[in-house]
């Protein structure tokens, strides 16, 4: 045999040379019992040969011997050889401690255990040989299971199998870890160095020497404190910990030193698990590095019960470890449960019990100077939520004048009030002032850049009709020739001004105004009291100078580009680029401006006299047809403004100060007023769709107006040399001073929409209803009805009732949304036949009052049209008639009512079963109010509920469920059945008109008018206020109904019909943090 050299003339350590004290246990240093113990490898020796097996390599170096990479002869084969090298120099012990590793592998015949070949003996050194595990150890590999669950659990799985085996075959391991699980090429894993196995059995002392040997990381603690001999438990310890490693990427207990380490696993716990995730370092290793993925929770739960410091709470055998483990492969339910909180800390305190007092005592005195300081501190806490309360409202009353302020930026400005509120709470009132600013209109300043000016608030400026492009005079450092002494105007992208053209100017002290053609290639100006020039923007080059008798005006016609000029007393029409002319009119005295229609079938002419005072001046609207004057208003001031349909334009007069209108559909009729400002206007023009006029005052300020409600809207500073809308609407330019342009976004109500019908069709106040399919809206009043369609509110079709002031009632649609029903008078019942033709148009059709019995009054429909109730009275009773969908079901008999005949404010049920009718009048001492309920199954069952003035509409909840009603000055709701008064509110309404009230159709919101035009919004059921809404015009509220999907709520009031987006309100709300 020849082996390694491992003598020497003294006794030394076989593994690294040191010299030894005589006799030392296993024949080995102090230093290298501690690398076995921790794993570390030693330098390699020279190799040999043994018991017929060539030694071709170390793989490693341990205490209890050496392991080569072996040539095994006959058979020939590569092994795993282990030998006691220097073993005539080691004591008895570790022949035998070498002998026992030995003999414990050779009884175990597992296909996760490394196989035993063969074992002798050669020379008195003793061998054994094993199978080849060439795809390293468990410590090579940790970093590559790092968030691989599944893989982890089949490994340990089969690692706990196979140390069960064992102990079933009487063995145990005690020195399990990463560094002891070999792999095989195939990647098997396979439990191998038993050198610290123990015989079940054996208590001899050997046994008892081995105890206190193992890898202290993995040391269970019993074995620690010598408390407890080695057993299944301390076995099941050592797989939790690598169970722990895997899944965590580090051991659970650390310390700079072998007796740190030993002092952690007895008396710490385990850190919380964090995943891992394994990453290639610079050589190529896989580590493991934190990351966000959570570890399975019954992974981490099966991982502390076998860490458990008291040997009988952890799993019992490795069999049953490995069986949770199979469960969570499984998906079924593990055994173990984790350890609750209070039971941790009793364990702990066991086995700290003078640290454990000390805490307890700490905690009680905190504990009572907590209570102390909490107490103490009650009236100071008090104080700050008082401050933080008057914060909070303080911040919201300013945010509601904000929202009440005329000023551009008013809803941005509100909304930001707001949020700064919510840092001191949220309340209803911060979600009604934001709803409410919601609900305004506002104007956003997107850009202002600098213009030249001719003079003193002079700053002359042209657009094109969407607003995307301008001409105006140039700053003078923006001039690219020195040589153009006066100046030069330059055509400009608004959006970004982006200097596209430049011209030079002629004769800036003459220069007055310039207008644009819609595609912006052509640019008329005038430049002196005789002559017009036409530039090509293109090529910016003049184009012509056109010279007058009388002073010259031209404009652009907004439609097809076409110039129209005044020249030499005549009125002509310019074709470029060839300057055909084609002669209008004749006649035309001197002209200071022209303003075309909108449509470009009119034309506004603004004439002077020989003295050129505004008092000598006037302005008629002639037809470019044949250029009659189709209006006249003497001493203007300021331009004339079109309305968008080009059917009236606009202008001030200056004595008075008015802002006139001139119908043009109606030429006999006189100029209708439509401001009496305190001042004079210089210019007006209309906002698309002809609802806002904007205008400029002589202070210096831009006002926009709403038509339909006579009311201001907002307040802009800026002197408005210069004042347009786009086509669209959407955007507003102006002049803020002499020397400066802006454009702002007209900002909508992102919630409200209102519309109003034209003409004879402003049927809107009165009654409202909404169609089961959510298609139209049907509105009405004393003279007629309106048929809306819902999709774009537009009125669609309109029709009077049967005679002028014929009062009708209970305005409804039937289930199919195809009939419009209503009662008319006092014995006609109408329905009306809905009919939309291919190409879109709408009628209502139908042959007029249906009959029905005679002296009926006071009839009303369910909801959803599907129920209906007429009543026929004689001289001493009232008869209750039912119908469904029209066909007659059956009839009650009740007392005669006094007043029901002279109030119609009566409802169905939506299943049918009752009916209530409630009335109410201005003179109560002549005819008190009430509200009652019958049903329509029994005779004789009608219930008072109130004796008071009913000032509002009834309404009944889609589930049947709630009725309201008003009760004197209050809101009442009763609950049906039992007919109890679950809730009032008061309404703060006059007597003169009724409150208005609706339910969603889910039931789950309550509509009401509250205030005189604000809408309240409640929760049904708990009637806590969600918000109340203050529409941006002070307008009166008249009826009220939710759309079938609950998403818009519909108003009338003003001759206008809102709709309110009550699911766009939640979304914006729930956006700030106001969600409800």
């Amino acid at each position: 045999m020849k082996m390694p050299d491992t003598t020497a003339t003294s006794v030394v350590c076989p593994v690294c040379g040191a010299a030894l004290a005589a006799g030392e246990a296993g024949g080995l240093c102090v230093a290298c019992l501690l690398g076995e113990a921790l794993g570390t490898e030693q330098p390699a020796k020279v190799l040999g040969s043994i018991g017929g097996h060539d030694l071709i390599e170390v793989i490693a170096r341990g205490g209890m011997g050496i392991v080569y990479r072996a040539q095994q002869r006959d058979p020939r084969r590569e092994v795993a050889l282990k030998a006691l090298s220097g073993a005539e120099l080691m004591s008895a012990e570790a022949k035998q401690r070498f002998k026992i590793e030995a003999e414990a592998m050779a009884r175990l015949d597992h296909p996760s255990i490394l196989p035993i070949y063969e074992l002798g003996e050669e020379d008195g050194t003793p061998f054994f040989t094993m199978k080849l595990a060439a795809g390293g150890t468990l410590s090579q590999r940790i970093g590559g299971y790092a968030g691989k669950w599944r893989e982890i659990v089949e490994l340990m799985a089969r690692i706990a199998e196979a140390v069960h085996y064992a102990r079933s075959r009487g063995v145990l391991h005690r020195d399990l870890k990463p560094g002891n699980i070999l792999f095989d090429e195939e990647g098997h894993a396979m439990v191998s160095d038993f050198g610290l196995a123990k015989m079940i059995g054996s208590d001899n002392d050997l046994t008892k020497t081995l105890a206190m040997m193992g890898t202290p990381n993995y040391m269970a603690p019993e074995l620690v404190r010598k408390n407890g001999g080695a057993s299944t438990a301390s076995d099941v310890w050592s797989l939790g910990v690598i169970l722990y490693e895997l899944l965590a990427g580090r051991v659970p207990f650390t310390g700079d030193n072998v007796p740190a380490v030993l002092r952690a696993v007895v008396e710490d716990e385990p850190a919380g698990l964090a995943a891992r995730r394994a990453e290639a370092g610079n050589d190529g290793r896989l580590t493991a590095t934190p990351y966000s993925e959570r570890i399975p929770r019954d992974l981490a739960v099966i991982t502390f019960k076998a860490l458990q410091k008291e040997p009988s709470r952890r799993y019992h055998a490795a069999e049953e470890f490995a069986g949770d483990l199979r469960r969570w492969l499984a998906g079924e339910p593990i055994h173990a449960r984790p350890v609750a909180l209070a039971e941790r800390v009793w364990l702990w305190a066991k086995r700290k019990p003078a640290l454990a007092a000390a805490l307890a005592l700490l905690a009680l005195t905190l504990l009572g100077s907590t209570f102390l300081l909490l107490h103490s501190n009650e009236n100071l806490r008090a104080v700050d939520a008082q401050r933080r309360a008057q914060i909070h409202r303080a911040l919201l009353e300013k945010a509601d004048a904000e929202r009440q302020s005329m000023t551009p930026g008013r809803r941005g400005r509100t909304l930001a009030l707001v949020r700064e509120a919510l840092a001191h709470g949220p309340s209803v009132q911060a979600r009604s002032v934001a709803a409410s600013a919601l609900a305004v209109m506002d104007v956003k300043v997107e850009r202002e850049w600098p213009v030249g000016r001719v003079g003193f608030g002079q700053s002359p400026m042209a657009f094109t009709p969407d607003l995307s492009q301008h001409i105006a005079i140039l700053p003078a450092a923006e001039v690219r020739d020195r040589a153009w002494k006066q100046g030069a105007l330059g055509l400009r992208r608004t959006s970004d001004g982006v200097l596209l053209k430049q011209i030079p100017l002629t004769n800036r002290a003459y220069y007055s105004y310039a207008s644009l053609s819609q595609d912006a290639r052509w640019l008329v100006t005038s430049t002196r009291r005789s002559k017009l020039e036409i530039w090509h923007l293109e090529k910016e080059t003049l184009h012509t100078t056109l010279t007058s008798t009388t002073q010259p005006a031209a404009a652009f016609l907004p439609s097809d580009g076409t110039l129209i000029a005044a020249l030499d007393g005549a009125l002509v029409r310019l074709r470029l680029p060839d300057l055909r002319r084609e002669v209008i009119t004749t006649g035309i005295s001197a002209v200071g401006r022209l303003f075309p229609s909108p449509d470009a079938q009119y034309l506004a002419v603004y004439c002077f006299d020989e003295t050129g005072k505004i008092e000598g001046g006037w302005i008629e609207v002639r037809s470019l047809a044949d250029g009659r004057v189709l209006a006249r208003q003497d001493q203007p001031y300021g331009d004339a403004g079109w309305s968008n349909d080009g059917q009236s334009v606009v202008m001030f007069h200056y004595p008075t100060g008015y802002l006139l209108r001139h119908s043009l559909d109606d030429a006999s009729s006189q100029p209708l007023a439509l401001l009496r400002t305190t001042g004079t206007g210089r210019r007006a023009v209309f906002r698309s769709g002809d609802r806002l006029l904007g205008w400029s005052d002589n202070e210096n300020f831009v006002h926009l107006h709403d038509l339909w409600l006579g009311q201001p809207s907002l307040v802009i500073p800026g002197t408005a040399m210069n004042l347009k809308f786009s086509a669209d609407g959407t955007r507003l330019a102006w002049n803020p001073d002499s020397e400066s342009a802006a454009i702002a976004k007209v900002l909508d109500s992102p919630i409200l929409t209102q519309r109003r019908a034209s003409g004879h069709e402003r049927s809107v106040d009165r009654h409202l209803a909404v169609s089961p399919d959510g298609r139209w809206i049907a509105t009405g009043d004393l003279f007629g009805l309106t048929l809306w369609r819902t999709e774009g509110m537009r009125p669609v079709a309109w029709r009077l009732t049967q005679k002028p002031r014929d009062p009708f009632e209970n305005l409804h649609f039937s289930r199919d949304s195809r009939q419009l029903r209503f009662y008319c008078g006092t014995s006609k019942h109408v329905t009306w036949d809905i009919v939309e033709s291919a190409d879109g148009v709408v009628t209502l059709t139908g042959p007029g009052p249906g009959d029905v019995p005679s002296r009926h009054y006071l009839q009303a429909a369910s909801p959803d049209g599907r129920w209906q109730i007429t009543f026929r009275a004689d001289e001493k009773n009232v008869f209750a008639h039912l119908w469904e969908d029209g066909k007659f079901i059956s009839k009650r008999q009740r007392d005669l009512e006094p007043g029901l005949t002279s109030r119609r404010n009566c409802l169905v049920s939506p299943d049918g079963r009752w009916w209530a009718a409630g009335a109410w009048n201005r003179d109560r001492s002549r005819l008190p109010g009430f509200i009652y309920v019958q049903s329509t199954e029994v005779d004789d069952s009608r219930i008072l509920l109130s004796e008071a003035a009913c000032h509002t509409y009834l309404a009944v909840s889609p589930d049947g469920r709630w009725l309201l009603g008003g009760e004197g000055e209050n809101y009442a709701i009763w609950e049906s059945g039992t007919w109890k008064k679950v809730f009032t509110l008061p309404a703060g309404l006059s007597d003169a008109v009724p409150g208005t009230a609706a339910f969603s159709a889910d039931g789950r919101l309550l509509a009401l008018e509250v205030d005189h035009g604000k809408i309240r919004l409640l929760h049904v059921g708990t009637w806590d206020e969600v918000l109340t809404l203050t529409p941006p015009q002070d307008l009166p509220l008249v009826r009220m109904a939710f759309s079938p999907d609950g998403r818009h709520l519909y108003t009338t009031g003003g001759q206008i019909l809102h709709r309110w987006d009550v699911a766009r309100l939640r979304e914006e709300l729930e956006g700030m943090g106001l969600g409800w």
